[in-house]
């Protein structure tokens, strides 16, 4: 049948330019994605710079505000793989985009945006996106309105890195950021070096002078707010990297000369860290510690090694018996609303895991590292991005050690309900709003299904498995965790519960007795009130 269709090809085209694209309304998603079969099947470059781009060069001059709130969008997502757009973008849409990026309504701002990334996305062809990236900076250069500036650094964040595109780019953001006063349109040009960077990192290639000074001055700014701004990007640039990327040279210099300067807003966050967890500078000290026990922490280079332990990095997160750590502090991350700095928090804490599950499993009271990691993935102000996020760097620090990570979870769970039961208010149990309800998730996070490829990195899996399951017995049942059953825990992770308990009956039956003491059946009917 393609045959039919391909002789029609032009009555298709030609309903898209009168019906959708000429639209003097907005339509609805299903209408302005009603040909996505046919552009997929059918479409092709050609066809595309032939039949579509002139009417839609049109259309965003003719009526921006219908045009832009999504008719163009399905067009290049329903386009296939081989199509690169590059030239259409470059050519015919760049200019229409661009004029409207500077109109005063929103939503047009917006569809020019969405626009963009839709077509950016699309495109690979080099030549074109470089002329695409001198036009934005040229934009961003000469725009007076931080709206404005915004969008377009958000717009230069969104195109593919390449060996001429990158150096161009961090050479003209590197004046522009220096020299920017608003916040919020920092932030994205910060975020557009950033994605540059990573690529240069990763190809060993030399990093400008400017943007070196650049992050220096930004890491040492007065303001924590934009402190913080550019140690996010610090960090997320290093948390993108491999070990071997930051051996090389270019890497190097760049860390040794801009880790230093985290180290006085890290020493404001562990003498006082719960008022920095509203300024947001306490996201820095995450970012310090997250980066030092993972990748730095890999580096065979002396200087960043050495840096680490001056920084004095391990004995803060531990904190003390009169201070706790900023790392487990209920008080400082119950505070954090936002997506990255609660991200970040879960990235340290997971980090920096070893010595704060051994120190937890020392103490025979201490639950604040697995108290942490349970609000993270329980309580209710916290995105469901940011518990995906918990959820996986927990199941992560229990591969590594799932014997002492599965003892200091449980119990931690069992410290936990206690909070709930004696409504203990200041507790992470009675800051998560949430109680005993999302805890299923928790032991999800630890027992790890038999058909999961991190199931070969445990060693001797049935012996750990079967003592936790063994310890999770009585916390399975219903009224102390819902959504949880014992036995098909057992068969997700591949054990049989009849073979298991038959091994060893008598440590089955001591779990129950040690959970049937005087002081353990209060809680426990307390639980089933």
């Amino acid at each position: 049948m393609k045959s039919v269709v391909a002789e029609r090809e032009l009555d298709f085209y030609g309903f898209y330019v009168r019906e959708i694209l000429g639209s003097r309304t907005v339509l609805p998603q299903h209408i302005a994605n009603g040909l996505h079969d046919f552009f997929e099947s059918f479409a092709t470059e050609e066809s595309i710079l032939t039949h579509a781009a002139p009417a839609i060069e049109k259309a965003l001059l003719r009526a921006p505000e219908v045009v832009l709130n999504d008719l163009i969008s399905p067009l290049i997502k329903s386009l296939p793989v081989a199509v690169d757009v590059s030239e259409f973008l470059e050519k015919h849409l760049l200019k229409g985009l661009v004029a409207n990026v500077k109109s005063t309504n929103v939503t047009i701002r917006d569809g020019a945006k969405s626009t963009f990334e839709s077509a950016a996305k699309h495109s690979e062809n080099e030549k074109s996106l470089l002329k695409v990236a001198e036009e934005l900076l040229k934009q961003l250069k000469d725009a007076k309105s931080a709206d404005q500036r915004l969008i377009y650094a958000q717009m230069l964040a969104i195109i593919r890195p390449s060996s001429a595109l990158t150096p161009k780019v961090l050479t003209g953001l590197a004046p522009l950021v220096m020299k920017e006063t608003n916040e919020t349109a920092l932030v994205a040009e910060i975020e557009a070096i950033g994605v540059q960077m990573i690529y240069s990192f990763v190809h060993g290639t030399a990093l400008d002078a400017a943007i070196m000074k650049a992050f220096v001055q930004g890491l040492a700014d007065k303001k924590p707010s934009i402190r913080r701004a550019w140690a996010v990007r610090l960090g997320e640039i290093v948390w993108s990297l491999n070990p071997e990327h930051i051996e090389q040279k270019a890497a190097s210099e760049f860390l040794e000369a801009t880790l230093a300067k985290l180290t006085p807003s890290f020493d404001e966050v562990v003498a006082n860290a719960v008022p920095t967890a509203q300024t947001g500078l306490v996201t820095v000290a995450y970012v310090l510690t997250a980066i030092s026990f993972s990748t730095i922490k890999s580096t065979t280079n002396p200087k960043l090694s050495d840096f680490v332990k001056k920084a004095g990095i391990n004995k803060a997160i531990l904190g003390s018996d009169t201070k706790p750590s900023f790392l487990t502090n209920h008080r400082v991350y119950s505070k954090l609303t936002n997506v990255e700095d609660l991200i970040w928090s879960v990235r340290a804490i997971a980090a920096a895991a070893k010595p704060l599950i051994e120190a937890e499993a020392a103490s025979s009271d201490s639950a604040s590292w697995s108290h942490a990691f349970f609000y993270l993935l329980t309580a209710a102000s916290v995105q469901p991005a940011v518990k995906k996020e918990a959820k996986r760097a927990l199941t992560s620090v229990y591969i590594k050690n799932p014997g002492l990570t599965s003892q200091v979870v449980i119990k931690g769970l069992w410290q936990w309900l206690r909070n709930v039961d004696l409504d203990e208010k200041d507790t992470p149990a009675a800051a998560s709003k949430t109680g005993r309800n999302d805890l299923h998730l928790v032991v999800n996070a630890i027992c790890v299904s038999k058909d999961s490829p991190q199931r070969i990195l445990i060693t001797d899996a049935v012996s750990v498995l079967s003592k936790q399951l063994q310890q999770l017995l009585v916390l399975c049942r219903q009224p102390l965790i819902a959504r949880l059953n014992w036995i098909t825990l057992c068969l997700n992770t591949g054990l049989d519960p009849k073979s298991i308990v038959e091994q060893n009956p008598d440590e089955w039956m001591e779990e129950v007795t040690q959970r049937s003491h005087v002081s353990s059946l209060r809680f426990l009917f307390s639980c089933f009130r």
